[in-house]
């Protein structure tokens, strides 16, 4: 209710105007949906935008109906690929039955990815033929996208849902064996249809992979072991981490788009644990949020 013989500015929506004394009724008070920031979604899209920028870095080559048949060496690297698949797609569906409030889409994708996997390898043996690219392009398809929503959603998750440690490791050690199997993957382009297609090459040796130590578990591991209050441990495991672990770390932190920056300046866990506000400037990060968020994530490391 307005009082009074003047009128009074008021703004709703669009121009204001000038309200004369009288009886003002707000119908629709607390009862207005708002907009508001989808985290999940962001890191979706994040995903999404990585796993194109991984498909267009990945090499090509023209294919013809000659060369569809695998050879004995892709057929090694193809059993090797189906074990990896077949331990994560256990782990995951085990996740999902253990802890219920993990979403059902999930399992579901679990599933697909064994019906897949099961066209593929039925009965125990290879499929034989030229049908089997295709088969092993959509289970690749299908497996890579299994893999991006377990992180995705143990990113978000994991601190929550106090995962036994013998499972954690098997888990950990899934995701991880399937990003090396991953890098196995070559894109080709069928001369004649235009269909893409997977092939599975052996990927050159890196240092990660002589270092023997997968990047995200570490990491799930260093998680566990923070809420379980183990002082001191952390830090040493931390100080061991290398270039692929740090930018699993940012990953986590949601400020990916500084991982290639670390990495150039090959910052490690050992250079992790000292970081200051100036070594964050000259790594190009000026952003007042985003270098306090990195350096309160530091100190929690060492803790």
């Amino acid at each position: 209710m307005q009082l009074g013989e003047e009128g009074v500015p008021i703004q709703v929506d669009g121009e204001a105007w000038i309200q004369p004394p009288g009886i003002i009724r707000i119908i629709h008070k607390n009862r207005m949906k708002m907009l508001c920031r989808n985290r999940a979604l962001e890191s979706s899209l994040k995903t999404w935008q990585e796993k194109q920028r991984q498909q267009q870095l990945l090499p090509r080559r023209s294919c013809t109906p000659q060369n569809l048949e695998f050879s004995a060496e892709e057929t090694q690297l193809l059993l090797g690929f189906i074990e990896a698949t077949a331990t994560l797609i256990k782990c995951v569906k085990l996740l999902t039955l253990r802890h219920p409030t993990i979403k059902a889409d999930l399992y579901e994708l679990a599933v697909r990815c064994s019906d897949n996997l099961e066209k593929v390898h039925p009965g125990g043996k290879i499929l034989q033929g030229i049908e089997l690219r295709p088969l092993l392009t959509e289970l690749v398809s299908t497996t890579r996208e299994l893999h991006e929503e377990a992180c995705l959603m143990l990113r978000e998750k994991g601190p929550t849902l106090r995962i036994r440690e013998d499972f954690e490791n098997q888990l950990s050690n899934a995701l991880s064996n399937m990003e090396s199997e991953f890098r196995k993957c070559s894109v080709a382009v069928a001369t004649e249809t235009g269909q893409t297609l997977v092939y599975l090459i052996q990927p050159p040796e890196t240092d990660e992979k002589k270092g023997g130590r997968g990047g995200r578990g570490l990491f799930w591991k260093f998680r566990r072991e923070k809420g379980g209050g183990s002082s001191g441990r952390a830090g040493r495991e931390v100080a061991s981490w290398g270039v692929a672990e740090v930018g699993v770390w940012l990953e986590s932190l949601q400020l990916s788009e500084y991982a290639e920056a670390f990495s150039r300046h090959d910052v490690r866990g050992r250079e992790l644990l000292t970081l200051t506000r100036r070594d964050l400037k000259d790594l190009g990060i000026t952003k007042v949020g985003h270098v306090k968020r990195i350096l309160q994530a530091v100190r929690e490391l060492a803790m």
